[in-house]
C-alpha cells in the first residue's frame, strides 16, 4: 500500500498525509509487517515516534514472531529501541518464533550498545 511504501522509505510527509486520511496503521503485509515495523527496520524514528503517537500496536509479531523491539535490535537502532522501552505493556523478554529475545537478537548481530541497554533495563541474559 502507499503507506507502507512511504514507511518503508521514510517519508514523513506521506505517511502523515496517508494517516491524516485515514489509512490502517495496522496494515499487514504478507510477512505480517505493519508500517511501524518497516519504519523501525529502516531506521526511520521520526515515523516511529508518529505511528505510535497514532496509537500504531508495536507489539504486533511478523511471520517469524518478532515485534519491533525485536526489529531494531536486530537491525542496530538503538535510539527506536530507547523509544520502545517507553511502551508500557512491552515486554523486554518477549520471544519469537525461535523462542528468541531482542537481547539475543542484538547480541548475534554484534550491537553492543543495544545488549547493554536492553540489560541495563532489565533484559534476562539466561
Amino acid at each position: 500500500s502507499p503507506l507502507m511504501y512511504a514507511s518503508y522509505f521514510g517519508y514523513n510527509d506521506l505517511s502523515k498525509y496517508f494517516v491524516e486520511h485515514q489509512a490502517c496503521i495496522e496494515e499487514t503485509d504478507n510477512d505480517k509487517y505493519t508500517p511501524i515495523m518497516y519504519s523501525t527496520q529502516n531506521g526511520h524514528l521520526e515515523l516511529v515516534d508518529y505511528f505510535l503517537q497514532q496509537g500504531a500496536n508495536s507489539l504486533t509479531k511478523n511471520k517469524l514472531g518478532r515485534n519491533c523491539l525485536m526489529i531494531a535490535s536486530i537491525a542496530g537502532h538503538l535510539d527506536i529501541v530507547k523509544r520502545l522501552l517507553q511502551v508500557e505493556e512491552l515486554d523486554i523478554n518477549d520471544i519469537d518464533g525461535r523462542r528468541w529475545t531482542a537481547i539475543l537478537h542484538a547480541s548475534q548481530h554484534h550491537h553492543l550498545p543495544i545488549v547493554e541497554y536492553l540489560y541495563d533495563h532489565g533484559a534476562d541474559i539466561n
